[in-house]
């Protein structure tokens, strides 16, 4: 049976993998909120400049979520992976399998991926060093706190062996911090920025832009449009 942690690791490695399939622009941020681990997945439009592993609130959004505790399912297409989480696998481990996308969410689906599809060889250079300790550390995580760029000059992102405990998990063995990935593209200079209303009504939309919306299915909640936040945060040479 797999554990929680392996099911958070598979989170993990599938990431790894489509940096290697040419989606390098896929980011995380893995919290360890009190006992619960999180993943936040999505791409570097989402995540900091300041800090490339810390999506930023109001964008978090755009990304897809997994906890400890949600089914996933039994695959080892990192597609497959990603799909369900897509598609709000927040049911239960004991629920049993996943939701599947209708063609149009799945359609949805890829155009987000898409967002992902670019060269960051720094990030996933780091990404990958991060794969290898996995790899060697059977019940390893990676973790921040819900904080941006934190105070401390460690981190802002650990490492360290859990096992599970009462309401998650514990750190039990080692804690070392892990040097700081790559900055991310949210409210970058080359961003476009929602707080200047003006750029968004100097340009409009390119008549070839996907029609980006969340599917409505699952119990994750993500039924916003995303046009809004393309019109924003997409930089156009």
């Amino acid at each position: 049976m797999t554990t929680s942690i392996e099911n958070c690791q598979r989170v993990l490695s599938a990431v790894g993998t489509l940096h290697r399939h040419g989606y390098e622009g896929l980011r995380v941020m893995p919290v360890l909120d009190e006992e619960r681990w999180i993943a936040f997945i999505g791409p570097r439009l989402a995540f900091s400049s300041l800090d490339g592993a810390y999506a930023a609130p109001d964008l978090r959004g755009r990304c897809v979520r997994f906890s400890m505790g949600y089914s996933l399912p039994e695959t080892n297409d990192c597609f497959e992976l990603l799909r369900a989480l897509y598609a709000g696998v927040c049911v239960q481990a004991d629920v049993g399998s996943a939701m599947q996308l209708s063609p149009e969410a799945d359609k949805r689906f890829r155009e987000w991926l898409e967002h992902s599809r670019l060269r960051d060889p720094e990030y996933s250079a780091w990404y990958f060093s991060l794969g290898g300790r996995l790899f060697f550390a059977r019940d390893a995580l990676p973790y921040r706190e819900d904080v941006e760029v934190p105070a401390s000059r460690r981190g802002p992102v650990f490492f360290a062996e859990f096992r599970p405990s009462e309401n998650g998990i514990e750190r039990y063995r080692r804690d070392e911090s892990l040097s700081r990935p790559p900055g991310g593209k949210a409210f970058s200079d080359g961003g476009r920025r929602i707080a200047n209303p003006e750029l968004r009504l100097a340009e409009a939309r390119p008549t070839d832009a996907p029609s980006l919306r969340w599917s409505s299915s699952g119990s994750s909640g993500n039924e916003r449009a995303l046009d809004e936040w393309y019109e924003d945060y997409v930089h156009r040479d």
